[in-house]
């Protein structure tokens, strides 16, 4: 009886440790974490109106759904329609305890003559319980040498 209680009490602390202390002294990385564990917080930026603005607003989002797998939304307006639109680059950093090492990474995605981009894409067979962050470097193409770039990243988060 003992036994069965103790194993119990030992699955439960298990279920109820925090991030730290699954995640082990020292790998949590600096800066801002995410609200949830294992969601960033979904960043989303409406353009103060300057005629040097191609964008009207931009997300880039990511999750955890599931063990090893982290999921990437990126979505781009812009002010009017454009030649290009879309990203440079969309890349996944892990953190290795002292630094951000990019794991994944896609470039050059856009749709054309358009004013809105959208993405998602999945990457698989990625460490649980260590950290990653995105960075995505976005890009509008109004006409010749008329081009603006803009780089978002997100806060860190925990892989399932």
């Amino acid at each position: 009886m003992f036994k069965k209680i103790l194993s119990l009490l030992i699955a439960a602390a298990i279920l109820v440790l925090p991030a730290s202390a699954v995640l082990g002294e020292g790998s949590i990385p600096d800066g801002v974490p995410s609200s949830s564990m294992f969601y960033t917080d979904e960043f989303i930026v409406i353009d103060s109106g300057t005629d040097s603005s191609y964008f009207s607003d931009y997300t880039l989002a990511a999750g955890s759904s599931s063990s090893g797998r982290i999921d990437i939304t990126v979505a781009v307006e812009a002010v009017q329609t454009m030649q290009k639109l879309g990203y440079t680059k969309l890349e996944l950093l892990h953190y290795t305890g002292s630094s951000w090492v990019p794991v994944w990474s896609l470039t050059n995605q856009y749709d054309t003559d358009t004013d809105y981009f959208s993405d998602a894409q999945s990457i698989y067979n990625l460490i649980s319980f260590d950290c990653y962050r995105v960075s995505v470097e976005l890009y509008a193409k109004k006409g010749f040498l008329q081009v603006q770039k803009v780089t978002l990243q997100s806060n860190y988060i925990v892989c399932r």
